[in-house]
C-alpha cells in the first residue's frame, strides 16, 4: 500500500464543508430550501494553512513587548481560519448576500461562532481531504 492515497497536502483547493444548523445540526438551507449553504475550507496541510500559521509567528516575533495574550490567540485562530476559508455559497446577513472577503469572513466568523467552530473542525479532520480512493 501506497502512502500516496493518504497525501492531503493538495487540499490547497478546498473541499465544500455543508454548514450546519446549530439548532438541530441539519445542514442550513439556502433561499430555494434546496441548496446547502457551503464554505469551501482548505485543509490544515495545505500551503494557505501553513502561510497564515507562519504569519502569526512572524507577527508574535515583531512585537516589542514580546508578551502573548489570550487575545493573541484568538486572533491567531481567526487569521488561520481566514486564511483557509477558499471561498463560500449562500453567506447571507441581514438580508445582503456576502462576498467571501477577509473582512466579510471575520465578521461573519465573529458573529456567528458556530459557523468558525464548523470550520475550525471540519479543516481539523485530515479525512476529509484525502484522495477519494484513499476513502472508498
Amino acid at each position: 500500500m501506497g502512502l500516496e492515497q493518504f497525501d492531503t497536502s493538495s487540499s490547497e483547493e478546498g473541499i465544500d464543508m455543508p454548514v450546519l444548523r446549530p439548532d438541530n445540526g441539519e445542514p442550513l438551507l439556502q433561499d430555494d430550501g434546496k441548496t446547502p449553504v457551503t464554505v469551501c475550507v482548505a485543509g490544515t496541510d495545505s500551503d494557505r494553512y501553513r502561510k497564515a500559521e507562519l504569519a502569526n509567528r512572524t507577527r508574535y516575533i515583531r512585537k516589542r513587548d514580546k508578551t502573548f495574550r489570550a487575545e493573541d490567540i484568538e486572533t491567531n485562530e481567526m487569521n488561520i481560519l481566514v486564511g483557509i476559508t477558499v471561498s463560500w455559497s449562500g453567506i447571507v446577513v441581514d438580508g445582503e448576500t456576502l462576498d467571501c472577503t477577509p473582512d466579510n469572513i471575520r465578521k461573519v466568523y465573529t458573529r456567528f461562532k458556530f459557523i468558525r467552530d464548523q470550520v475550525n473542525a471540519f479543516a481539523g479532520e485530515r479525512a476529509n481531504f484525502l484522495p477519494a480512493s484513499a476513502t472508498n
